[in-house]
């Protein structure tokens, strides 16, 4: 049998710049004394008036990705009820998102089921909320939380009202990782690669590893992805391949080598699987990590490859050069953008990959057809009866930055409204828990 092949959802986006993918926040961890209260219920903690409204909210202190069903109780039946979220990114710039639901017949508001029909978002999401806090003041570039260290977390106020009083609020806490993860930094001068590396608390069952990298932008990828990662169990070493201290400065000539010996680092951490190693690239990074699992099948095992590109391109648009080179030889490359190229041999074999991929694409996607490049790895897989249990994530009204994988944080680009958020927002709901699944199914 071939495979499974999962498309999924149907929301609109657009945007995209010109093959960049900007860096998420980068939180690291929370103490933990506040993760050791976790699932304990904030109906004592809420501020409730007389008629005992109260916000009660399962988990103090959790991690960003998980869900938190959020409950208001206690309100009149059938009525207008107004949830607010506030929280502070680190350089302290209110962000805030205002809903409107109506209670049931008992006063009560789930966000777990209960659509909000007007605010920051519409419909059901039970953590829309804090995907869809703004800033309350003007606020540069990408609509997102500060990348320099947090070590709180993000700590977010729920508070609710009715004809325009306030009745309650609870607040919980966010974090970026779980406690007992340990950061190590990696240098080109010490260890031949630059990075960071994530490694989970002390576990007897070794798990598969995670070489984890970006695309056009450069420097080092989402280390909220990384932590996150390494919080569900997976040692993750975040590598930048150019634009970092002693690596080159464009996107041209990168060797597949570096990423090799990152690769053969990651296999020698203590509580890593060495025969469960999965590459994750986004954007042009996908070309790198599709690469890899072709040329070093030994060291492959899995690929995570994020709006990809099905054909290894030139260095930068325009311009004679390779990306990638290969034991000091350039890797034949395209200079067209698409499934189909003008030079064949720039067609990855993915078909020569030791284990299962996992694509996801956006079929609104501006900087690229990710959804034609993905589709075309597909149909050579199956052409080539391919016998992994692939995974392809298509959702037909997303964007570029789908490839940006974490749910339930705000996040938003310049330029687009909301249709366009909402879209990959719900689709990041889906696609997160997928990789994690990708993850726990290697090797089974």
């Amino acid at each position: 049998m071939f495979g499974v092949y999962q498309r999924h959802g149907s929301w609109k986006s657009p945007m995209g710049r010109d093959g960049l993918r900007p860096v998420t926040a980068r939180w690291i961890r929370g103490g933990a004394a506040l993760f050791a209260t976790a699932c304990l219920c904030l109906s004592s903690c809420t501020a409730a008036s007389s008629n005992s409204a109260s916000v009660q909210i399962s988990q103090r202190v959790s991690l960003v990705d998980s869900v938190v069903p959020i409950t208001v109780r206690g309100v009149p039946a059938h009525h207008s009820v107004v949830v607010r979220a506030q929280t502070r990114n680190v350089d302290g710039t209110l962000f805030s998102s205002r809903e409107t639901f109506r209670s049931d017949a008992h006063g009560e508001v789930d966000l777990s089921h209960d659509p909000a029909f007007s605010g920051s978002y519409r419909g059901v999401s039970p953590m829309g909320l804090l995907w869809s806090m703004r800033p309350e003041s003007h606020f540069e570039g990408p609509v997102g939380y500060s990348d320099r260290v947090d070590q709180d977390g993000q700590k977010v106020k729920v508070s609710v009202s009715v004809d325009g009083q306030s009745v309650a609020s609870a607040t919980f806490q966010r974090l970026a990782q779980s406690p007992g993860v340990h950061m190590r930094k990696l240098t080109v001068q010490e260890g031949g690669f630059d990075g960071l590396f994530f490694q989970p608390a002390s576990s007897r069952t070794p798990r598969p590893g995670v070489l984890l990298f970006g695309g056009s932008e450069g420097g080092l990828p989402d280390t909220l992805e990384a932590g996150l990662l390494a919080s569900h169990g997976y040692p993750t070493l975040a590598l930048a391949y150019f634009k970092a201290p002693g690596l080159p400065d464009q996107l041209a000539n990168i060797p597949l080598d570096y990423f090799a010996n990152a690769l053969r680092w990651l296999g020698h951490q203590p509580g890593v699987d060495a025969q469960r190693l999965v590459v994750s690239g986004v954007s042009r990074g996908s070309e790198a990590a599709l690469l890899l699992g072709v040329h070093y099948p030994s060291l492959v095992h899995g690929v995570l490859a994020l709006v990809p590109s099905n054909v290894a391109l030139s260095g930068c648009r325009g311009c004679n050069l390779p990306s990638w080179t290969l034991h000091g030889k350039p890797v034949p490359y395209s200079q067209q953008f698409g499934p189909t190229s003008a030079n064949p041999a720039a067609v990855i074999p993915v078909e020569d990959i030791n284990g299962p991929l996992l694509l996801d694409c956006g079929g609104v996607d501006q900087v690229w057809p990710s959804c034609p490049m993905a589709n075309a790895i597909i149909d050579r897989l199956k052409a080539r009866r391919d016998p992994d249990p692939h995974v392809l994530l298509s959702y037909p009204h997303a964007n570029h930055y789908i490839g940006e994988l974490i749910p339930n944080i705000a996040y938003r680009f310049p330029g687009t409204d909301d249709s366009d958020w909402t879209a990959d927002m719900k689709a990041r709901t889906q696609a997160w828990p997928a990789v994690l699944s990708f993850l726990r199914g290697l090797g089974h």
